[in-house]
């Protein structure tokens, strides 16, 4: 997080009334491109001093897209972690702390992607991990971290709709993906309210919100299967 950016102190003290803002200097890579998994549809977030006091975030259209870094053979203990990311849709925190599912411009642009122009590496993730489908769109959008990072919650579970399902009629399913003890990761809201992103202990280190503090939190990855905690 910024300490340098007004807007942090501002919109934390509205998601977070009884509590001060914690300014910390991270440096989170981000990758220029990451793989498709589907659109986003919920998270289910757990309070950072209750976890098990949860709060559904419904998105509505156009919804995001969700996408992640690699593919990790599977998840057995000392895999790589395969952060996910949030791209696009018209979702927004406002000044309040208040989560809006919709109604703000949408944040990327989505246009056809032919195979032959796909980046090796992302045609090569996407196919692993959809049944040997090749990619149809290309989604272009922005995730602003430079200004600044503010937790949200605890991610306990994910839902999403593959883009395997859209064009499979044998899997039509949208997958729900529920997180376990470690596995859970840390969600962040950008300094604008417009942008997640998904943030483990070897991104920000050991964090304490009340008397909840946790070591060792974000342990998941990305396999051909789908989402999956890695082993303990």
């Amino acid at each position: 997080m910024s300490a340098r950016t007004p807007a942090i102190p501002r919109l934390f003290g509205a998601l977070h009334p009884d509590a001060l803002p914690e300014l910390r200097w991270v440096t989170v890579a981000t990758p220029r491109t990451v793989t498709g998994m589907g659109t986003l549809l919920e998270l289910e977030l757990g309070d950072l001093d209750a976890p098990d006091r949860v709060r559904l975030w419904r998105f509505a259209h156009p919804l995001p897209r969700l996408g992640f870094e690699h593919v990790s053979p599977t998840a057995a203990k000392g895999a790589r972690i395969s952060r996910l990311w949030v791209v696009g849709g018209s979702f927004h925190v406002d000044a309040r702390g208040r989560f809006h599912g919709g109604g703000a411009r949408p944040a990327a642009r989505v246009k056809p992607l032919s195979s032959q122009h796909a980046p090796r590496e992302t045609l090569r993730r996407y196919e692993a991990t959809h049944g040997g489908h090749a990619p149809r769109e290309q989604v272009t959008g922005a995730l602003d971290l430079a200004h600044g990072m503010i937790p949200v919650g605890w991610l306990r579970a994910i839902s999403y709709h593959t883009d395997k399902a859209e064009r499979a009629a044998v899997d039509p399913a949208d997958y729900r993906h529920a997180f376990e003890g470690i596995a859970r990761p840390l969600v962040c809201v950008t300094a604008d309210g417009r942008g997640l992103t998904v943030l483990s202990d070897r991104d920000v280190g050991a964090v304490r919100y009340g008397d909840h503090r946790a070591a060792r939190f974000g342990r998941y990855t990305v396999t051909p299967h789908g989402i999956e905690d890695i082993e303990a």
